[in-house]
């Protein structure tokens, strides 16, 4: 990756990456891990910004999935052809752009938040989306529900 900051106009958004984690529960419902901000109480998935010590975005996910969550994952362990783009507008300040990923199998590790989270839950798609505050953010879910589906159902 880079290794100079963006800028955060619209042309060269601060980037980030995160990773849409799910399981099946007991009954084979998909669920969909969900964490808590600790200073804004809304909920997201595992993410965060590039370091200038990732090698690309991937990476970048991996990372803050494993310091936010305690979960270990690797590149071969997510969807080769899913990656859900969302730019936007932080507080009137700067743009910046996220790619999620989605996870290839079910998480079976335990949860452990980081100081940044105050808590986590997994949740079916319309109870996630239900939390969820900003329309990328269900976009997202919503086709990573779709890629699962489609992906099991094969």
């Amino acid at each position: 990756m880079a290794k100079r900051e963006a800028s955060g106009t619209p042309e060269d958004p601060v980037l980030a990456a995160g990773i849409v984690v799910w399981r099946k529960n007991d009954h084979g419902v998909i669920e969909f891990l969900l964490l808590q901000n600790a200073l804004h109480h809304t909920w997201s998935y595992a993410k965060g910004h590039a370091d200038s010590d990732d090698s690309d975005l991937i990476q970048t996910a991996l990372r803050e999935l494993a310091e936010e969550t305690g979960v270990l994952m690797t590149p071969n362990q997510l969807v080769n052809d899913f990656a859900d783009v969302s730019t936007y507008r932080v507080k009137d300040s700067y743009w910046k752009q996220v790619v999620y990923f989605l996870s290839s199998k079910p998480c079976t590790a335990a949860i452990t938040c980081s100081p940044e989270h105050e808590a986590h839950q997994w949740l079916p798609e319309k109870e996630a989306l239900a939390l969820l505050p900003h329309q990328d953010l269900k976009r997202t879910l919503i086709r990573a529900a779709m890629h699962l589906t489609h992906a099991h159902a094969t």
